[in-house]
């Protein structure tokens, strides 16, 4: 499902609802998941998702074209956690 698709299900969800009444709220809910995560905090949406910033330490790693060995950069990745109702609704 693309997002103007997911968009236009949002707008159907929601009585008198339309695309361009709902757009802002979807655009609003994507910020602020980015704006938390960016600040290394957690999400967590009861039964459903919970988004997790994980720092990775530098490693050591090998140019397996020229042998030569480096420390990769620390960085930080998102862990993706799927809750009870988002596994069952798939089952």
């Amino acid at each position: 499902m693309l997002t103007k698709d997911f968009i236009k299900e949002m707008s159907q969800k929601v009585e008198g609802g339309n695309q361009t009444n709902t757009k802002p709220y979807f655009e609003a809910f994507l910020e602020v998941v980015k704006e938390t995560l960016a600040k290394g905090e957690n999400i967590s949406l009861q039964g459903f998702l919970g988004l997790e910033v994980i720092n990775v330490p530098s490693t050591p790693r090998k140019n397996p074209q020229t042998g030569i060995s480096f420390m990769a950069e620390p960085t930080r990745k998102i862990k993706i956690t799927q809750g009870v109702g988002l596994k069952n609704c798939v089952k």
